[in-house]
């Protein structure tokens, strides 16, 4: 069965990506906004918090941009030479290399704000709290990047590369890689998943244990930073959802 005979019977969802492409675009524009704002402020938003937040957003804004060069696509018959052109080149597997670091650089920067919200309200006086507050950003970004850097660097050079193939069993276009290699990545995030999100939810279980035993009044001024860390979270045990999912069908060979 040739590629133009399949088709016109294939079900397609380019329709969501009108809603999907403009909303991350303007999302972006947003992250690179306050970045320039904390940029331009760091003498004021000098906590570890802000820190993290611009340590994430590494991984925050490589994400969407490489999802939508590799993944989207796969859902335009149009764009199948744009991604098989690619099979002789570094790209394909430097993408998916990318996602995958920066799934895991996402988790680990969830639950390093989480611990972080943690130390400043459970023991604000202690000597840890306070260091870990005024950790230099140099530090932060060497507490941050390693781990996810070293799963990027061991998809790309310690793996076969994947490749963009026309699987007639699915009528697209799509990445295709051993499958010894999606159960081992799958490994490693979930479990990174799993363990930041246990710990997280020590965390926040704690910070929600202190602040309902005092007034609004007193933490008023950083309830906005209590509700960004806690969309976080939220984000974080919605990740661990996924992953456990696709971990489990690696291991089940459900995929």
């Amino acid at each position: 069965q040739t590629l133009d005979s399949t088709v016109g019977s294939m079900v397609l969802r380019p329709q969501i990506y009108f809603f999907f492409i403009p909303i991350t675009v303007v999302t972006l524009l947003f992250y690179i906004k306050i970045l320039y704002v904390l940029w331009r402020r760091r003498s004021e938003y000098d906590s570890i918090f802000y820190k993290l937040i611009k340590t994430q957003a590494l991984f925050d804004i490589t994400y969407p941009i490489f999802f939508m060069i590799y993944d989207v696509p796969q859902d335009w018959p149009e764009l199948y030479p744009f991604l098989i052109g690619m099979n002789p080149t570094i790209w394909p597997q430097f993408f998916y290399g990318t996602v995958y670091g920066s799934c895991n650089g996402q988790i680990l920067g969830v639950t390093l704000n989480s611990v972080s919200r943690m130390l400043l309200l459970c023991y604000p006086t202690s000597r840890i709290s306070k260091s870990f507050d005024s950790l230099s950003f140099p530090f932060v970004m060497l507490l941050h990047y390693p781990f996810p850097f070293a799963v990027g660097l061991y998809i790309y050079f310690g793996q076969i590369h994947s490749t963009f193939e026309y699987i007639a069993a699915i009528g697209k276009v799509t990445r295709v890689t051993g499958f010894v290699f999606v159960q081992i990545n799958s490994d490693i995030t979930a479990a990174a998943a799993i363990i930041g999100a246990f710990i997280s939810s020590y965390c926040y279980f704690r910070v929600f244990m202190v602040l309902r035993n005092r007034p609004f009044r007193s933490w008023r001024k950083e309830a906005s930073m209590y509700i960004t860390s806690f969309v976080l979270f939220i984000s974080l045990i919605a990740m661990t959802v996924y992953y456990f999912f696709n971990w489990f069908y690696s291991i089940t060979n459900v995929s």
